[in-house]
Parts: structure tokens; C-alpha cells; sequence
């Protein structure tokens, strides 16, 4: 019968000897080396087309207040990060250009008031000379019709009649002409009375949109960062602050290639740091913006992202402005609540324009934008 022969270890092998060991271990390693490595290159060339990869910046509801006429800053009352209610005081400013135009429209006001005292003083004349005008010029009259009935029968001259005439005529040309001024007096008196209450008006308005340079806040908001020293002068269009309102929320710069669709509703991670927090998408915004200065990589083109906003479960785990990753949420993904919004496919390459801004009230010395994201 013929068995195999069984392999004997070399003559000088020793049996505390693992070299055999040692080079499969040195195997395994390097095949396990070489598969991360095969993985690796695989998802930095093909991993964005399959994972949900972003960047976004955590954001609120932002107010600026910036200067619409030149003034000088003299104090500052909030600090960075402080939380003012309605009606708070933010800033102190001096506006000289404000109390030049306060001062001319009052100076404005004095005229229009000087000249309704005067034409007051001259309308009381003229309508106390009426009476005793239409009393002449009725007397006359009378008289012309005395004379003509004496003419009648002879007994007064032509010229007696002709004089009468002529008198009668005076009175009622200056009874006319006392009326008429009468009535021109009277409307300059209500264009004047209109251009006053419309002066005074303006100088009650500008009163309060200064409100003695004290800037205050028009609700419950945060002030941000980059607060300006006292004693600044601003021109207009400068901001001098920017506060912070509303509940904090992602925008996220989403590309347009991924092999899958982002839908409102869906649930993903958001990472920055050591910080972690699910988010929710709540909107696809129905155009594109290019990733701010602080995503931008060298060598790389400037490509336009679709906007996402997303709302975050944590509001507390990100503070405002934190730049973000967003990825894709494997394990215990749910959220209270759904989000309504309009499903948006990455490789739909229709984008339309849109945006979201709201008027408000400002004073004249300052002026109010909303910038909503």
C-alpha cells in the first residue's frame, strides 16, 4: 500500500521557531492594507456619486442695522452674544446731518406760521372793510335809481346823473375787487395752513425716527459679532450691527451629481468637530449659490450648489455661523414632526430664481434689511 509521504520540518528548525507564522500574519496584513487602500481610492473617486456629502453653516434670521445719513457713533450698550428684547437700547449716535434737517424744517415752519399771522392780520381787515363796501355800493345804487327817476321828470342835471354813475361804479368795482382779494387770501391762507401742517408733520416723523440718535432693537433678537467702537463715524449704507433672530438651521450646499434623490422629510447627520446632531431636510430652495470663501478649495472651480435648508434636532449642539458636514444617517434615523417642501431630484439642471425678503419700518436715520436664508 502506498501512503503519502508526510513533509518533515527542516533539520534545523528549531521548535520555538515562528517564522512560518510571521509571514502569514505579514500576508494578512498586507492584503488587508491593500483592500483599505483599493476601498479608499474607490470612495474618493466614486464616493460622492453614491453618500450624501455636504458642506452647510449653521444660520438664524439675520437683522442689519446700518446708517442712512453720515453719524457718529458715542456709545455702544449690547455686547457680542447679548440677547435684547423689543425696545432695548443698542447704540447712541449723533447725527449732524439729522439736526441740520430738523432744523431747517423748523426754521421752515417759523416762516409758513409768520406768514399765516400775516395773511390772518390782513383777511380780519378785509372783512371788516366788506361790510361798509357793500353798504356803499348798495347806497349807490339806490342813488343811481333816485337820479333816474328825477331825470325823468327833470329835475336834476345830466351831470349830477353822470357823477352818480360814476360813483356807483367805483363802489361796486371796489366791493369787487375787495371781494376777490378776500378769496385769494383765503386760498393762499390753506395752501399755507397745508404746507405748515405737512412741515410739521415731517419734523413730528423725524423726531421719531431720531429719537434723540437712540438706536433700539424692534425685537427679541441676539447681537452678532463685529460691534463698532464709540466714537466711529458711519456713512450710509454702514452697517453698524447685526442681530440674530428665529430658531438656528442649516444651509446646506448640495451638489447636482449624486445617483440618488434628495426629498424633504429625509433624515441626516450633521457633524463639526466633536459636536453631532440629526437634521431634518425641511426645504429644497428652488436655486443656486456658490460655496462661500470658506468651503472654497485651491484648484478647484467655482460650481454653483443647490441650497437646502435643514432643521436640527439639537438646537443647542451648533452655534451660529459653525461650518457643518452633512452625511448620510444609517443607524436610529427619525425625527418628530415632518417637513413639507418640494422633492428635488441631483440631476434635475432646472433651477428658477427665487427670493424671500420683508419689508419693514425703519427710522430715517437707520434703515432695516432682512435677509432671510
Amino acid at each position: 500500500m502506498i501512503r503519502r509521504l508526510r513533509s518533515r520540518p527542516p533539520i534545523d528548525t528549531l521548535p520555538t521557531d515562528t517564522r512560518a507564522e510571521r509571514r502569514s500574519l505579514g500576508r494578512r496584513l498586507y492584503l488587508a492594507g491593500l483592500g483599505v487602500g483599493v476601498v479608499t481610492l474607490v470612495n474618493i473617486l466614486f464616493g460622492h456619486l453614491v453618500f450624501l456629502r455636504a458642506d452647510g453653516l449653521v444660520v438664524r434670521e439675520q437683522l442689519a442695522v446700518s446708517a442712512t445719513s453720515l453719524a457718529r457713533l458715542t456709545a455702544v450698550h449690547v455686547r457680542e452674544g447679548d440677547v435684547v428684547s423689543a425696545g432695548d437700547r443698542l447704540a447712541t449716535v449723533e447725527s449732524a446731518d439729522m439736526i441740520e434737517r430738523m432744523g431747517v424744517l423748523s426754521a421752515r415752519e417759523g416762516e409758513l406760521i409768520a406768514q399765516l399771522a400775516t395773511l390772518d392780520v390782513k383777511t380780519q381787515s378785509l372783512e371788516a372793510l366788506l361790510p361798509v363796501a357793500r353798504d356803499r355800493a348798495h347806497q349807490s345804487a339806490a342813488l343811481v335809481a333816485d337820479y333816474k327817476r328825477l331825470r325823468g321828470r327833470s329835475l336834476v342835471t345830466a351831470a349830477s346823473q353822470d357823477e352818480a354813475f360814476e360813483s356807483s361804479f367805483e363802489a361796486s368795482q371796489a366791493l369787487i375787487d375787495l371781494e376777490g382779494e378776500l378769496s385769494a387770501l383765503e386760498q393762499q391762507v390753506t395752501a399755507i395752513a397745508n404746507a405748515k401742517a405737512e412741515t410739521t408733520k415731517a419734523i413730528v416723523r423725524m423726531r421719531q425716527h431720531y429719537a434723540d440718535g437712540e438706536v433700539r432693537a424692534p425685537f427679541e433678537a441676539t447681537v452678532g459679532a463685529d460691534l463698532p467702537p464709540p466714537g466711529l463715524v458711519v456713512r450710509p449704507g454702514d452697517a453698524l450691527m447685526t442681530l440674530h433672530y428665529g430658531s438656528p438651521h442649516v444651509v446646506a450646499f448640495v451638489p447636482n451629481d449624486y445617483l440618488f434623490g434628495v426629498k424633504p422629510g429625509q433624515v441626516v447627520d450633521l457633524h463639526a468637530g466633536r459636536a453631532h446632531s440629526r437634521a431634518r431636510i425641511e426645504a429644497i430652495l428652488p436655486y443656486a449659490e456658490a460655496l462661500p470663501p470658506e468651503f472654497q478649495r485651491i484648484f478647484r472651480p467655482r460650481d454653483r450648489y443647490r441650497l437646502v435648508r435643514l432643521t436640527i434636532e439639537e438646537l443647542e449642539a451648533f452655534p451660529v455661523l459653525e461650518k457643518v458636514r452633512i452625511r448620510n444617517c444609517w443607524l436610529f434615523c427619525s425625527m418628530e414632526g415632518e417637513a413639507p417642501g418640494q422633492a428635488f431630484d441631483a440631476g434635475d439642471a432646472a433651477l428658477r430664481g427665487a427670493t424671500n425678503t420683508r419689508p419693514m419700518a425703519s427710522p430715517d436715520i437707520f434703515k432695516v434689511r432682512m435677509n432671510s436664508t
